[in-house]
């Protein structure tokens, strides 16, 4: 809607006041008080502000405007400011004359209509400020009246024992006309009226109309004869104030009482200049507050008198004006505030690129070196080693940075300081070792260190081939997720020590998880990885990928669906895989990338998780083998899990409560890194067995070389407590041997290098008769299982016969022993008996009192309890403490002539020192969980290695 333009729009406005007064008696709706009172307080005293910023803005963002033409230039009003002043006279004198015939007025003639924005001119600018409207109150005379009337106070008023005091001094010194004056002050001042003498009821209430004091002559007269400047306090303090109160509230009548505002006057102190009228004040003085008090302590009456065109008029001449302005405005400025972000972004990424860039062809010339290193050692690796050489452990993981964040800084270092038993390559006399420490190293860390080699070894043996190394930036990045190979990368220091150690020896590193920081500290040392190529290694780190490469070989392993990465797909997989294999009570949700004892999820089948699946069985039993080949029979079932699935899945799935906090997190990597869905096998009498191999470089045509086996246990479901019997001694060998043998022999044409560990779950199948063996895990790198393996063999100085899976020591046995050994297998053998020795590792063992012992009173404990070595006899057991910090976790190894013994020494040493770190007081504790699970297990434990295969 749109005014003709020919109307100026301050006499529009009028004209609408005129209009609302016409039909302030009609009967309307009424308009939400919040938002007139808005548009009603702002409009008008934003009118000229918005002007000027026009003006401002136009004249300076658009130059070229002063130059278009003439009607560009013309003031927004379209006549000269005195004219509206003149019109603004008439409208007030007329409704002056006639307050009762104010409705008689005729309308202002307007046009309203919809028109274009394009019609609409809203360009004009004025080219010179605009000058403000002369107003009858104006704040500078008041304050220069107000100033004049405290100067006139101070000059006469004065107290009246002062007077005296002055006419009684002054009677014999001043003039008769100087007598007389002050004898009239004296006289004027005693003369002055009583104020409780005053009488008012005969004066009119002093009436305010349009915000302007009507004349009242008795109430001037009784100011005037009463004194106390009570005039001056009324016409120059109380009066303009509340002029400007009703002015601002649109008051347009107002009775005052005047003995009411006669007594306030008196409470004024002194000359009242500084005195301000409040609400509060301004309601005690009315006369009937009931009928006028609304009209001050509220808008509703206000707002009632106002005409929905006057509205309307001034909304679009001001807010649409305003909104249009500052639309411009704000669209400018985040123009160019958003072109300055995205041109300094654009410098950043341009920037962020170029390093990335750089960095993409170090690492690549890096790949390319550290290639050839690699195929130089894999080909003279066997002599390298018989000659004296340096061996590097860089025990860091390096998984991408979503893998590392699950973890706080502190426990991922000491995860990574878990491969702290590659001490065992001490056991190579050719060898120097050289360890990189994830952890602050302390005094008490490096004794317990020294303690257990010497234990083991003499130092003789040992002198200056031990050396271990902080990293110079690990204070640096204490706080962050970067692993070993990153900080070392940044740590020149260490870089150089790592250099002067080698000194130009042969040497090689032995990394864990390889990343390009690996392959550029082997470009900077000049050595070599021993281990597979990156790309392959992180290649079969996925175990999407890598269960593909068993089944395109035909080997067994577990029921499964592959790289799933979204949750519908997630429970339409497991649907299916749970209707097909109905016996199957637990699910593994595997993350592709990860450590495989950490990031995984757990979905068990329940009466909470699928009520229904013992009916699913039953029906599963009655079709048999039709269930598998007829899709029609388990249909139903099928679309039964389908619609189920989905609401259960979220919320029954555990996972470790230390890497992930709720299953939005948990997810959040399925979608990232993918996932492989597995099933976990519940059979009686099945086991874990890990075998550790060595892969020679294909070139070379050596043999695949079994370096040991283990069976792995899980002591405990709900704690991540895990142990390792070494060897393993559930199944024979020769039963192992195809399935490992043809994976590791694939993985070798392939250009594999280096350690590999594969898991294996083996159980014996009653209908089928024969033993089974599935393939679960590969680990293409120096696994955890290795590494106690070759603990195994530097603690005995001996080493592993695949043929007969056993680990022999470096140990002269009796004579006499022979002969009771063939008289009876069952027979304990002593340790100088047989040369065969077993192991037993249990990791992750926990005590909340272990960190208030420091090593020498911790060691002295231990000896009491029975942890000790004996190198003569190459038995005994050790504990280590993971790190220098938490000091509450450790490793166990114990060693003995066969696996009753060192089942029986297990759960007999794990009681004692339970008991003795909680002698104080009652502890939290795994020790016990470890400690009964071996006592049941040695009961029911048989070595069934050496029985035939069936």
């Amino acid at each position: 809607m749109y005014h003709n333009s020919s109307i100026p729009k301050k006499i529009l406005c009028e004209d609408l006041y005129l209009q609302y007064e016409k039909k302030q008696n009609d009967n309307e709706e009424p308009i939400e008080l919040k938002k007139l009172r808005e548009i009603y307080d702002k409009v008008q005293k934003g009118l000229i502000s918005i002007e000027e910023d026009c003006d401002k803005f136009w004249v300076e963002m658009k130059l070229d405007l002063l130059l278009e033409n003439k009607s560009r230039s013309e003031p927004l009003l379209d006549k000269l400011p005195i004219k509206i002043k003149m019109a603004y006279e008439a409208c007030k004198n007329a409704l002056l004359e006639n307050d009762e015939n104010i409705l008689s007025l005729e309308r202002c003639y307007c046009i309203w209509k919809n028109v274009s924005e394009s019609v609409i001119n809203d360009g004009k600018i004025r080219s010179e400020r605009l000058d403000l409207l002369p107003t009858k109150f104006d704040e500078t005379d008041l304050k220069f009246k107000q100033d004049l009337m405290e100067l006139r106070t101070k000059v006469f008023s004065l107290v009246n024992d002062k007077i005296d005091t002055i006419c009684q001094g002054t009677e014999n010194a001043v003039s008769s006309m100087q007598k007389s004056y002050y004898q009239i002050i004296k006289k004027y001042k005693r003369s002055s009226t009583s104020l409780d003498k005053i009488d008012l009821s005969h004066i009119h209430a002093l009436r305010y109309i349009d915000g302007e004091l009507t004349k009242n002559e008795g109430w001037s007269n009784v100011l005037d004869t009463t004194g106390k400047q009570l005039r001056s306090k009324w016409y120059l303090v109380v009066s303009p104030q509340i002029e400007r109160m009703l002015k601002n509230r649109r008051i347009y009548s107002l009775r005052l009482d005047p003995s009411k505002v006669f007594n306030f006057l008196l409470s004024i102190p002194e000359s009242g200049v500084h005195f301000k009228l409040s609400k509060k004040d301004l309601l005690v003085l009315l006369r009937d507050i009931s009928e006028e008090g609304p009209w001050i302590t509220s808008w509703k009456p206000q707002l009632k008198t106002l005409d929905k065109k006057k509205i309307a008029a001034i909304l679009i001449q001001s807010c649409w004006r305003g909104y249009w302005v500052r639309k411009q405005l704000n669209e400018s400025y985040r123009r160019y505030i958003a072109a300055s972000v995205l041109w300094y972004k654009w410098l950043y990424e341009k920037h962020k690129r170029e390093i990335y860039a750089i960095h993409l062809k170090k690492m690549l010339l890096s790949l390319d070196i550290s290639r050839v290193f690699n195929e130089k050692l894999s080909k003279e690796f066997y002599d390298l080693i018989k000659c004296p050489h340096v061996i590097i452990h860089l025990p860091s993981i390096g998984h991408s940075i979503n893998i590392r964040q699950t973890y706080s800084p502190r426990l991922f270092n000491i995860y990574q300081h878990s491969m702290i038993l590659r001490l065992s390559f001490l056991r190579n006399q050719m060898s120097e070792f050289v360890y990189i420490l994830p952890v602050e190293i302390t005094q008490d860390l490096l004794s317990m260190y020294v303690d257990i080699i010497d234990s083991i070894i003499s130092q003789e043996r040992t002198a200056n081939r031990v050396t271990f190394l902080v990293l110079s930036q690990a204070k640096t990045f204490e706080r962050t997720h970067m692993n070993v190979s990153r900080i070392l990368h940044c740590s020149e220091s260490t870089l150089t020590a790592i250099k002067k150690k080698i000194n130009e020896k042969p040497a090689y590193i032995l990394p864990w998880i390889v990343d390009e920081c690996d392959l550029r500290i082997s470009d900077y040392l000049c050595v070599p990885l021993l281990g597979p190529d990156m790309i392959l290694q992180q290649e079969l780190l996925n175990l999407s990928k890598m269960s593909e490469i068993i089944e395109n070989l035909g080997l067994p392993q577990p029921a499964h669906s592959k790289d799933i990465r979204d949750y519908t797909k997630l429970c339409a997989n497991l649907a299916e895989l749970i209707v097909l294999n109905t016996d199957i009570c637990l699910w593994l949700i595997r993350l592709n990338f990860g450590i495989h004892s950490k990031h995984y999820g757990v979905f068990l089948i329940n009466h909470i998780s699928i009520p229904f699946m013992p009916a699913i069985r039953e029906i599963r039993k009655q079709y048999g083998d039709e269930w598998i080949s007829n899709s029609h029979v388990r249909e139903e079932y099928l679309n039964a899990l389908l619609i189920h699935l989905p609401k259960v899945v979220s919320i029954v799935t555990s996972f470790n409560k230390l890497c992930y906090n709720s299953w939005k997190d948990f997810y959040n990597h399925i979608q990232k890194l993918g996932c492989l869905l597995q099933a976990v096998p519940h059979e009686k009498n099945s086991s874990t067995i890990s075998a550790t191999l060595f892969i020679p470089n294909k070139i070379t045509k050596r043999p695949i070389k079994w370096t040991g086996t283990s069976n792995k246990i899980q002591l405990d479901f709900n704690l991540p407590l895990y142990a390792f019997m070494i060897p393993q001694t559930t199944v024979s060998t020769e039963i192992l041997n195809p399935n490992i043998n043809k994976l590791a022999y694939a993985l070798q044409q392939q250009g594999y290098f280096g350690y590999l560990t594969i898991d294996c779950y083996c159980y014996f199948d009653n209908n089928k008769e024969k033993m089974v063996v599935l393939l679960l895990n590969i680990h293409p790198y120096y696994s955890h299982t290795q590494m106690y393996v070759d603990w195994m063999k530097f603690v005995i100085d001996g080493s592993y016969n695949s043929t007969t899976n056993t680990f022999n020591g470096n140990i002269v046995v009796r004579e006499y022993s022979k002969k009771k050994i063939i008289i009876s297998s069952t027979y304990d053998k002593q340790w100088d008996e047989t040369t065969e020795r077993t192991a037993l590792v249990i990791c992750e063992l926990y005590h909340v009192n272990l960190p208030s012992y420091s090593w020498p009173k911790l060691k002295i404990l231990m000896e009491d309890i029975g942890i000790v070595y004996e190198a003569r006899k190459k038995e005994g057991s050790h504990f280590f403490l993971h790190d220098s910090d938490k000091k509450n976790t450790g490793t166990m190894v114990i060693v003995t002539p066969n696996m009753e013994m060192t089942l029986s020494k297990t759960y007999n040493i794990l009681r004692k020192m339970c008991h003795a770190l909680s002698i104080k007081k009652k502890s939290e504790s795994n020790m016990l969980i470890a400690a009964n699970f071996f006592e049941k297990f040695a009961l029911n434990y048989s070595d069934q290695s050496h029985e035939p295969c069936k």
